[in-house]
This record gives C-alpha cells, sequence and structure tokens, in this order.
C-alpha cells in the first residue's frame, strides 16, 4: 500500500511516497493526485521516493503517466532518493532517460530554478 505525505518546499510540492507502487490500486490514486495537484495551480513537484522499496512494470507505467501528464500541462515532475532495487529497475528497463533523478533534496528543489 502506497501512502503519501504532501508538503511544501518554497514553490515546490514535495511528495513524500511511502510503500510500494504496484497494480494493487495505487496507480490511480496517484495519477488522480498528480492531476489535481497540477490543475490546482503547482508547476514544481518531486516525488520523494525514499520510503519505497519497491516498484513493479505497472508502477514504472504510473511513474512515467504521472511525468508525461504533469509535463503536457506545463509542471515539471523529477525523482528523489530511488533506493537501490528502484534504481536498477529503471537502469533495465531504460528508463533513466525519461526522468530526472536526484539524490539530494536541496539540489531537486533548486533544479526548478535553472
Amino acid at each position: 500500500m502506497l501512502t503519501i505525505t504532501e508538503r511544501l518546499v518554497g514553490e515546490v510540492m514535495v511528495l513524500d511516497c511511502r510503500g510500494t507502487i504496484t497494480l494493487n490500486g495505487d496507480d490511480d490514486y496517484l495519477r488522480v493526485r498528480i492531476k489535481e495537484i497540477v490543475g490546482a495551480g503547482t508547476r514544481k513537484i518531486v516525488f520523494n521516493l525514499a520510503e519505497v522499496p519497491y516498484i513493479d512494470s505497472s508502477g514504472l507505467g504510473v511513474l512515467v503517466s504521472c511525468t508525461t501528464s504533469a509535463q503536457n500541462q506545463g509542471a515539471k515532475l523529477v525523482l528523489l532518493n530511488l533506493q537501490k532495487k528502484v534504481s536498477d529497475l529503471l537502469q533495465v528497463m531504460r528508463l533513466y532517460g525519461v526522468f530526472q533523478i536526484f539524490n539530494d533534496e536541496t539540489v531537486a528543489v533548486e533544479s526548478f530554478s535553472q
């Protein structure tokens, strides 16, 4: 099960995710929440995945979908603090080019002003 805690760092919405992102209903929740956040005017979003030990292929699809949806609406979404299994999966699936990935929250937040 996935839980998300939202917090603002300046103008950047940081989503602290906890749990797994898999084909168990979390995918719809995440997609809907991103649409709501972007629809409310937020244009800078960080997915903090420090406490997400596992993402399956469906979960990867959700991350790609959320990123694409945000971009199509003029927003930017970046990933933060990938655990090794998640990072390895992104490499195997050749998705590193789809996402901007950071290991430091300050750097991730500052990336929006560049």
